[in-house]
């Protein structure tokens, strides 16, 4: 769910109960410290869910019940991003894949990165059956495809959460998915705003909040 300044996900997990997502955003200037100057006292989960509700005072009963239903600890934590074509300079014997190499925004592009890159790794690598010499220039092959591959990864990864949290987030969403666009959705010309390294002047930084709905029923989102 996609809101002005906020968004909610919940994911449904193997054992029944139900992961919430709570993300805020803002101007990127007022994001590093939002945390921890907000007034939510996290580190106290049922006080902290009785300060998270009227946040979404507006919303359906439904998405409030996810909220009111967590049980256990919050997690909160910024969003943090990796600069969108990042690279470095090569060491023998050495490389990066995963979010070590290339950490994006949550929108579903990581963790397919992650394993893509683990594949190719490990093709470069098991492919090789020369000495020292014809093991790094693999490993080499592999990091400049990477580099290039991850780098249009990252930058549509950057575009989606422009898009996700800016002003009519929740309709250039709806319209993305129509095929269509809406005029003045947001559109990156780098990377997105998330707090970190990444973030770009003006962008919105990201702040989010994980916290689980353990509480079973036999209809409804508290399941």
């Amino acid at each position: 769910m996609i809101g002005q300044g906020r968004s909610l996900a919940a994911q449904r997990c193997g054992d029944g109960s139900v992961r919430v997502g709570l993300s805020f955003y803002g101007p990127a200037d007022g994001a590093a410290d939002w945390l921890t100057t907000c007034g939510i006292p996290f580190d106290r989960p049922d006080a902290a869910r009785a300060a998270l509700l009227p946040l979404f005072v507006d919303w359906t009963p439904e998405c409030r019940a996810l909220i009111a239903a967590c049980t256990g600890p919050l997690t909160p934590r910024p969003l943090t991003a990796l600069p969108v074509g990042l690279r470095w300079p090569h060491r023998p014997g050495l490389t990066l894949l995963g979010d070590a190499a290339h950490l994006m925004p949550p929108v579903g592009v990581g963790a397919n990165a992650a394993m893509r890159d683990a594949l190719e790794l490990a093709t470069a690598l098991t492919g090789e059956t020369g000495g020292t010499e014809e093991a790094d220039a693999a490993l080499r092959a592999y990091e400049e495809e990477m580099f290039t591959w991850t780098a249009r990864a990252a930058d549509g990864a950057a575009r989606i959460l422009a898009m996700m949290t800016a002003p009519g987030g929740a309709q250039a969403v709806a319209a993305f998915f129509r095929g269509s666009e809406v005029r003045g959705s947001a559109k990156s010309s780098g990377s997105a705003g998330s707090t970190g390294s990444a973030k770009s002047s003006g962008s919105p930084g990201v702040r989010g909040v994980k916290c689980q709905a353990t509480r079973r029923s036999s209809q409804g989102w508290g399941r």
